[in-house]
């Protein structure tokens, strides 16, 4: 990821899943969603991949041009469901900027 991000750029998120002992957490058959928070407080819910099979606990997402519309602070955060637990992933935090041309 750069270190600065701007509206409408394209961007890899990548999240990781463990259980209670800090294991990796076959996700290969859960539920997947991540939550994009907004700067104004709105959450989209988008879905994420499997970085591989999924037994590595390893997901990513991909942000499309117009996913990150709107500047200031945004929160991102994985989501996987198996047999009814929720298990989350770390919180992304992060500033959009806005681009000094928009093109």
């Amino acid at each position: 990821m750069s270190a600065e991000l701007h509206e409408g750029q394209t961007v890899r998120f990548p999240f990781s899943f463990v259980d209670e002992n800090g294991d990796p957490l076959d996700i290969s058959i859960a539920t997947l969603w991540i939550d994009l928070r907004k700067p104004d407080g709105s959450v989209d819910s988008k879905t994420p991949t499997l970085t591989n099979d999924g037994s590595d606990g390893l997901a990513e997402y991909t942000t499309v041009a117009t996913d990150l519309v709107g500047t200031g602070e945004w929160e991102l955060q994985g989501w996987a469901i198996i047999a009814s637990q929720k298990y989350p992933s770390d919180i992304h935090r992060f500033p959009v900027r806005s681009n000094l041309v928009d093109r």
